[in-house]
């Protein structure tokens, strides 16, 4: 029996609007998914006064102090800090732009600060091979993640590239070297400019040198 020109208009209606609510729950999705894996990289109180933005090469020793500087200071003031971090791969590191995909993967799954934390920590093991890639599966793997799945992620095409684009962001804002932060809109370049802009900040008083005779 053939269908009547109004059901045929009805069913039409309907799967539209199936299609439509389909689509609607994809984008919200997407949309949740992007939001968490932009604030993968961010720690601390959004609210805080002191707002910092750390430009960093995985392979750059000082931004391994810098970042173990930084995590003291969260520790020590938790409600005055908000951090994000930002890649910066240096091109005369070998092993920078393969460590910054990791992290990058890392973060995408959730646990961008524990690979964060580890890499730098490990950092002088893994500096000096040949082929540093079995040492990051390493751990990816002892921070709960699926090495499969995280080397998958690591070969997409479109990772390089947000990875660049994000450096080429900060060249933009006049980077040169790492570490380079930006302390409530301000440049500092290396540790020591950071920590003595946020003691400066923060109220911090420094024990006096002694004089040397």
């Amino acid at each position: 029996m053939a269908q009547s020109p109004k059901l045929k208009v009805t069913l039409l209606i309907v799967c539209l609007a199936v299609l439509c609510v389909s689509g609607v729950k994809y984008f919200m999705w997407n949309k949740a998914k992007a939001v968490n894996v932009a604030s993968a990289r961010q720690k601390g109180n959004p609210q805080a006064p002191i707002k910092i933005i750390e430009y960093v090469d995985l392979q750059c020793p000082a931004c391994a102090y810098g970042a173990l500087k930084i995590h003291d200071y969260l520790e020590q003031y938790p409600d005055k800090i908000y951090l994000e971090v930002k890649f910066f791969p240096l091109g005369g590191h070998m092993h920078s732009l393969i460590a910054t995909k990791f992290a990058q993967c890392a973060a995408n799954e959730g646990k961008f600060w524990p690979f964060f934390e580890l890499i730098f920590k490990e950092q002088r093991k893994w500096s000096g091979l040949m082929d540093a890639q079995p040492a990051f599966v390493e751990m990816v793997e002892s921070i709960g993640l699926n090495p499969d799945q995280v080397i998958a992620c690591t070969q997409k095409d479109e990772l390089r590239s947000s990875i660049l684009a994000e450096k080429d962001a900060g060249t933009s804002l006049g980077i040169k070297s790492t570490p380079t932060y930006f302390i409530n809109g301000v440049m500092f370049v290396g540790v020591k400019p950071m920590t003595d802009e946020l003691d400066r900040i923060l109220g911090v008083k420094k024990e006096p040198q002694a004089q040397g005779k």
